[in-house]
């Protein structure tokens, strides 16, 4: 029996196979909490539990592994960064950083390039 594949589908893939170069074991949390920062840079971390479904605990760990400095003491992705909310000082700001940007557009281009594309996901630090 023949196998076909869904090239929708695998480019899905592809973008989960990118972001995990920087953690194999990085939870879908996660990365939901990338995709909204990106579709809503700028937005503060307190609208983020009613639009993801998440807890404002949930949030907090997804910025920190997100950020420079993941809440273990490890290295973060670094491809968001906190700002205080001049407005609300008690409140956050999240903006993708250069390289969050980067990634984003690689992801971009996986989703909606070409079936030709022969990208190979690479990890630069360009901040």
């Amino acid at each position: 029996m023949a196998v076909t594949t869904d090239l929708k589908l695998s480019r899905l893939q592809k973008v989960t196979d990118r972001l995990r170069l920087f953690d194999n074991e990085l939870p879908a949390q996660v990365m939901s909490v990338l995709f909204y920062i990106a579709a809503h840079n700028g937005c503060r971390t307190t609208e983020m539990p009613k639009a993801l479904n998440l807890a404002q605990s949930s949030i907090s760990r997804c910025t920190d592994w997100l950020s420079d400095y993941h809440r273990l003491g490890k290295p973060g992705m670094g491809l968001i960064r906190k700002v205080v909310d001049s407005e609300d000082k008690r409140s956050r700001r999240v903006y993708l950083t250069y390289k969050g940007e980067c990634v984003i557009e690689d992801i971009k281009d996986i989703v909606w390039g070409s079936d030709q594309s022969t990208n190979q996901p690479t990890i630069e630090d360009n901040d």
